[in-house]
């Protein structure tokens, strides 16, 4: 399996995982990045506009207290997945309704005033 197909399916398998509520279909090879991305996600800080983006210094922090010796090309795995389920939790987010009325002198008055 190529680099590109292995990003794609780990992101799709995050998608899946949080769309279904089920356990990961472990690929072979991809134990490791689960366990690091399942505990990099237990401190993973939200806020009122959903989860946060993993850090580098949160990877760092994380393979150094667990000592891991992955390089930027395993890095990177875990990065995809996060995006996976940051745009996961971004697709369910209701938007907010703008632009139902146009801006008018009265309008800006009520708001500003």
């Amino acid at each position: 399996m190529n680099r590109d197909t292995f990003l794609k399916s780990m992101a799709g398998e995050v998608e899946r995982c949080l769309r279904t509520s089920q356990a990961p279909h472990m690929m072979p090879g991809s134990a490791l990045y689960w366990e690091v991305f399942a505990g990099l996600n237990l401190v993973r800080v939200f806020d009122q506009s959903g989860p946060r983006p993993i850090s580098y210094s949160d990877v760092h922090s994380y393979l150094s207290l667990h000592r891991l010796p992955l390089g930027p090309a395993h890095i990177e795995v875990i990065f995809v997945m996060d995006r996976a389920f940051r745009e996961h939790f971004a697709s369910r987010q209701q938007k907010p309704n703008i632009g139902l009325h146009a801006m008018t002198p009265a309008i800006f008055d009520a708001v500003f005033s």
